[in-house]
């Protein structure tokens, strides 16, 4: 939104107050009424008004998951957007998947966005529970080699991608 480019979705994971108090901030400069939201059931319910339409899911880890038919169930998909979008996006299409932009890691010490609200030295008290500090992430190999750092629930990400990669290559063969 930052570099001017509008989604079609936004994908929502998180039901804390402190995401209300986020998409409150971007909406005050980025009206997010164009844009469709896709969240879990769990979502915080004052985030709803901001978006043109909604549509909720079950995730695999809620309670209400052996009460519905699985194939309502949104399954693997609940370590982060990234993760959750890919499980979608199988849910909707049996064809190829690609993934552009993917960035489980800080390259270089830097968030892959420096426009991140995470990013900001100036945030607004409410919001300082994003301010991400790199002192005590986990060092992993990237796929140049290189030494990258990464936040433990990113590593959990990336080790999902590539399991449920593997998975839906191993089922098509």
């Amino acid at each position: 939104l930052e570099m001017g480019i509008t989604p079609n979705l936004h994908l929502e994971l998180e039901y804390k107050h402190l995401v209300y108090s986020l998409l409150k901030s971007v909406n005050s400069r980025h009206k997010l009424n164009e844009i469709d939201l896709i969240c879990t059931y769990e979502a915080h319910p004052k985030i709803l008004k901001f978006f043109k339409s909604t549509r909720m899911f079950i995730p695999e880890t809620s309670e209400l998951s052996d009460l519905i038919p699985r194939k309502y169930i949104l399954e693997k998909g609940g370590v982060n957007c990234a993760n959750a979008a890919l499980s979608l996006v199988r849910k909707l299409t049996s064809g190829a998947i690609y993934l552009f932009g993917i960035d489980l890691a800080f390259t270089g010490n830097h968030h892959h966005s420096k426009h991140n609200i995470s990013q900001r030295d100036n945030l607004p008290e409410n919001l300082q529970g994003l301010k991400e500090e790199y002192i005590n992430f986990l060092k992993v190999r990237g796929t140049r080699g290189d030494i990258l750092r990464s936040k433990p629930t990113q590593l959990a990400s990336k080790l999902a991608i590539e399991q449920s990669i593997y998975d839906n290559t191993i089922n098509n063969i």
